[in-house]
């Protein structure tokens, strides 16, 4: 950079305020010159992209009661072609496999909601028991070594 494009120093800033050629903004490389637009490597236009392949049609003596056991019975058809086996597969699997559980289930047949509060309530009463024992040895603790303390 030139002496030259220092002329003075901002009043508001206290710093150096480029003067002269210096021109700020988007799209200047690093020497100040501008930098080129991308260009593409072709001025021809562009041919239309390939056609997708028609898949074929589909023929089926597949008939079911229900739409799971129709997919089901689809994609066990090894008449069919494999696209189509493979649509109703990923279709289907939704439904045959469990999902995930966010968490476990504390109920179900066999087990009695009000036997299992009891007994988690007789838990923490003995918990609890056990804290206020534990607290109370613990002050007459601190109580005994503060007498041979004094003494």
């Amino acid at each position: 950079m030139s002496k030259d494009q220092w002329l003075r120093i901002s009043p508001r800033t206290g710093k150096p305020v480029k003067q002269g050629n210096y021109m700020a903004g988007p799209g200047r490389g690093h020497s100040g010159v501008p930098a080129r637009t991308p260009q593409l490597a072709s001025t021809e236009p562009i041919s239309k992209p390939a056609p997708i392949p028609e898949q074929p049609p589909i023929t089926s003596s597949v008939t079911a009661e229900d739409a799971h056991t129709l997919l089901k019975r689809i994609y066990n058809d090894v008449s069919l072609p494999l696209y189509a086996r493979l649509d109703a597969a990923r279709i289907a699997i939704r439904h045959e496999t469990p999902p995930i559980a966010a968490s476990k289930s504390l109920g179900g047949p066999g087990t009695d909601l009000a036997k299992q509060l009891e007994e988690g309530r007789k838990r923490a009463e003995e918990f609890y028991r056990r804290v206020r024992e534990e607290k109370q040895r613990r002050i007459g603790e601190n109580a005994q070594a503060m007498e041979d303390n004094d003494e």
